[in-house]
């Protein structure tokens, strides 16, 4: 075999190869069975994960790392003889080599319990804070000591022709996260462990001492990632592909009940939801959220945009954070940072000429006034803004003309044209169909030349 990288295509290759082998050790009881021990004996895999890949429901084995592919394509050559499994035939010398060993294999056993915390503060006699390095959370997860519980978390999903659930998280955001935690941008955040109570073969299910500040989870306990499932499952992903990476988390490690459990779950993920406003602005992943920061230190904008949903009558805020971060992003094609600079510098302009062509309107202390009779300084109608803002760019059309431009819109509230708007004030008012009617009317219909 030539030493080359393993490509791409021929680790499907062979993924596919071992797809089309199943059906052949699955026919065969003694087969399965041979499968089973050999994999449980060398490899400490467990027989349900094993039967998950024989039952490929879900694309189980498209889903395989490269560690997996090679042992299970390996194990199934030795029972069948098929050249076409010979992971020689696919993977460089080194490579394998590398693969026989060092990387957990998922279902591996490599720490068992009783299992000892180090460096842990008491808080109660059920409430422990400590911290857990991203390669103490892998061996954990990866030796099912830690695990999902499914009756004080979120619902778990059936893969088909299986009767046990597997934890219903987003691949997406499981993948942010271990993109994340390789750039080293992953913040230091806190997870949340439950030593079940009544689950030890003893009496405790852990066991903290003093003297040195450990804590000790018993055998036999039941050790559920509690909080935290989405960003484990990324850190481990991480791992697997990184084996070198390391970072410490905060850790809660808690020794509660089902119930007691429920509970603190419920309080955790409903307690001061983050509006969606909110999240644009703390995560600002897209390039517009660039431009929105700038608008909010660079123009008249300034102190004007509500990190909040909605904008009460009464309030001095104009824009939700999130509309005017929608609109940029769906008006202008921005593929860079030095886009988005460009385009701030622009929109900066455009909105200081809007207030000053319509200063009751915009400047005022009291907006309240102009509220109770107009839309023009409803959130909503930042979207239309800044798509007039695109046309008049495009035609190279003097800002200084805005005031003439908006004059042509009835935005009052006794006229038709916005009617749908109600009585509400906020950023879930910018559906498709009132984008679709501010797109035609600020930048299909009005004229700029």
């Amino acid at each position: 075999m030539s030493e080359v990288l393993l490509t791409t295509d021929k680790l499907y290759k062979l993924k596919t190869e071992i797809e089309e082998n199943l059906i052949d050790i699955k026919n065969d009881p003694n087969m399965v069975k041979e499968l089973k021990a050999t994999m449980a004996d060398k490899y400490k895999a467990l027989p349900g994960y094993i039967q998950e890949i024989l039952n490929n429901n879900d694309n189980n084995v498209q889903r395989l790392n490269e560690k997996e592919v090679y042992i299970v394509s390996k194990e199934m050559y030795s029972i069948l003889g098929a050249q076409a499994l010979d992971p020689s035939n696919y993977f460089p010398t080194r490579l394998a080599k590398e693969l026989e060993g060092g990387r957990v294999f998922a279902g591996e056993e490599v720490v068992k319990l009783p299992y000892k915390f180090k460096n842990v503060i008491k808080i109660k006699e059920d409430n422990y804070v400590t911290s857990i390095t991203a390669k103490e959370l892998s061996e954990l997860y990866n030796s099912s000591i830690l695990q999902y519980n499914y009756n004080t978390q979120r619902e778990g999903k059936y893969i088909k022709g299986s009767l046990i659930p597997v934890p219903k998280t987003n691949p997406k955001s499981v993948d942010e996260i271990k993109e994340l935690f390789i750039k080293g941008d992953l913040i230091v955040s806190m997870l949340t462990f439950n030593a079940r109570l009544g689950t030890s073969d003893g009496d405790e299910e852990v066991e903290y001492d003093p003297s040195d500040q450990s804590l000790t989870v018993t055998r036999g306990t039941l050790l559920d990632a509690l909080d935290g499932y989405h960003r484990i499952s990324g850190i481990v992903k991480a791992i697997a592909e990184v084996p070198e990476l390391d970072q410490p988390f905060i850790l809660n490690v808690l020794n509660y009940d089902e119930e007691k459990a429920k509970v603190h779950f419920a309080q955790m993920n409903t307690i001061n939801p983050v509006e969606k406003s909110r999240i644009e602005e703390l995560g600002q992943k897209r390039h517009s959220s660039t431009i929105v920061e700038q608008l909010k230190f660079k123009s008249e904008l300034k102190n004007k945009i509500s990190p909040q949903s909605e904008i009460g009558i009464e309030s001095n805020f104009l824009v939700t954070y999130y509309t005017l971060s929608e609109a940029i992003d769906d008006a202008f094609e921005l593929k860079s940072r030095k886009d988005a600079l460009k385009i701030a510098k622009y929109l900066v302009d455009f909105f200081d000429n809007l207030f000053y062509a319509f200063p009751d309107e915009f400047l005022e202390d009291d907006l309240s006034s102009i509220r109770k009779q107009s839309y023009i300084n409803h959130n909503v109608m930042f979207y239309g803004y800044v798509y007039l803002a695109k046309k008049m760019k495009e035609n190279n059309v003097e800002l200084n003309k805005l005031e003439s431009i908006l004059n042509t819109i009835d935005f009052s509230k006794s006229g038709r044209v916005f009617e749908e708007l109600g009585r509400r004030n906020n950023e879930n008012q910018l559906k498709t169909a009132m984008k679709k009617k501010l797109k035609r009317i600020f930048y299909d219909e009005i004229a700029v030349v």
